[in-house]
């Protein structure tokens, strides 16, 4: 039973921390590895998710300097991160629904104001982050884990969509040529 107490309190010190910035930001580029994991390597998804986890630290650690309060720049690293990472989402939801529309101002304009609300509500609230410091490591953590769950089971040999992903093109093996050929195209617009 001691062992037992003893796992506890450790899970339970280990998730009071605030990391769950650093395992959010390393979800989108887990996601679309597991959305594509049947066409590509694996091994294309480690810049991504490299890139993803230095900004993240990098976010987190600025935040931490400018207020020296480790929950509040982790919850502020989390909406800045939020707002980076669906900023693409958004603008193609709304290409798709007003095509015809400059819809760039208004998207930056929206964002820029999520921006300032998060900076308002990450330190001027005066709500306490160290509550929810382990809700959202625990929800983190269960993102890391589907996306992994999904891509070891779709990039297992045998599986219907491991094919395209043993077939893919590695970067290795493009190869150029010293002398490229010169090759024009003409398009021709003829409008009346």
């Amino acid at each position: 039973m001691p062992r037992f107490k003893k796992l506890k309190k450790n899970l339970t010190n280990w998730f009071t921390h605030p990391w769950y910035p650093i395992a959010f930001s390393a979800y989108p580029a887990l996601a679309l590895l597991a959305a594509n994991a049947g066409q590509v390597q694996l091994s294309a998804g480690n810049r991504a998710l490299a890139i993803s986890i230095l900004l993240s630290a990098l976010i987190y650690f600025l935040s931490w300097l400018i207020m020296r309060q480790t929950h509040r720049a982790a919850f502020l690293s989390l909406l800045l991160l939020i707002l980076f990472f669906t900023y693409g989402h958004g603008h193609n939801l709304l290409l798709e629904k007003y095509p015809d529309d400059n819809i760039d101002a208004w998207l930056t304009g929206i964002w820029g104001f999520l921006f300032l609300l998060a900076l308002v509500l990450a330190t001027r609230s005066r709500f306490n982050y160290d509550a929810v410091a382990s809700s959202l490591n625990v929800i983190a953590l269960a993102l890391i884990v589907v996306s992994g769950w999904q891509i070891s089971s779709q990039s297992t040999p045998g599986h219907t969509y491991s094919l395209g992903a043993e077939n893919a093109p590695v970067q290795e093996d493009l190869v150029r040529v010293e002398n490229p050929a010169d090759v024009y195209f003409f398009l021709l617009d003829c409008r009346l």
